[in-house]
Formats: structure tokens, sequence, C-alpha cells
């Protein structure tokens, strides 16, 4: 029998032992009033420097996830910039290509500005 059909049948049951057993630790906590017992010193001192290991490791862990993500958004940057290079290297090329070619053709017979003096 699985948790939900449990839960359907005996739900009422499970709801009245869990609101007596708060009713009970209330009225104890009411009783020793509010003085923490040693259990409860000793639950705090145990917890403590667990939480603070817990902590650490999720901000360690926290920093890692984002290098890893720094650096594969770095990686797609410098990919994108490579390319842009390569088109503006291959325009360049070819603007250097045809100012070239431009000088070495000769210009028309008879109207060189030096023919006729000027």
């Amino acid at each position: 029998m699985n948790w939900k059909t449990y839960l359907k049948k005996k739900g009422a049951r499970v709801g009245v032992i869990v609101v007596a057993v708060v009713l009970v630790l209330a009225l104890i906590a009411g009783a020793l009033g509010g003085r923490a017992g040693f259990l409860t010193n000793l639950d705090g001192i145990v917890r403590a420097p667990l939480q603070k290991a817990a902590t650490v490791t999720a901000q360690w862990l926290e920093s890692i996830y984002g290098y890893i993500y720094k650096y594969d958004q770095l990686k797609a940057e410098n990919e994108q910039l490579r390319t842009q290079l390569a088109e503006a290297q291959a325009q360049a090329r070819e603007g250097a290509g045809g100012a070239r070619g431009k000088r070495a053709l000769p210009g028309p017979a008879g109207l060189h500005p030096a023919a006729h003096g000027l």
C-alpha cells in the first residue's frame, strides 16, 4: 500500500495523533518555563558546525558553478569574436586586392594630364 492510499484511509487518525503530539510538546515547553533542556543544547552544539559546513560547501559549489558558467560564456564570445575577425580580415583582403588592381591598370591613352602639359 502506498502512502497516498494510506493517508486516504487513515489520514484523520494521523492528523489527530500529530496534533496531540504537538499539544503535549507545547505543554512540556510551557511547564519548563521556556528554558532549554540538555537535549536542546546538545542539538544546537551538533547542528551549528554542520550548518556552517553545509553553508561553506554550498558557497563553494556556487562559485564553481559560476566559474563554469562564465567559462562557457567566454568561450562562446571568443568564438564569435574569431568569426568577426575572420570576416573583417577577408573584407580587408578584398579591399586591398581591389586597390592594388586599380593601381596596376594603365590609364586611358592620351588622357593623362602630363601628356597634355597640364
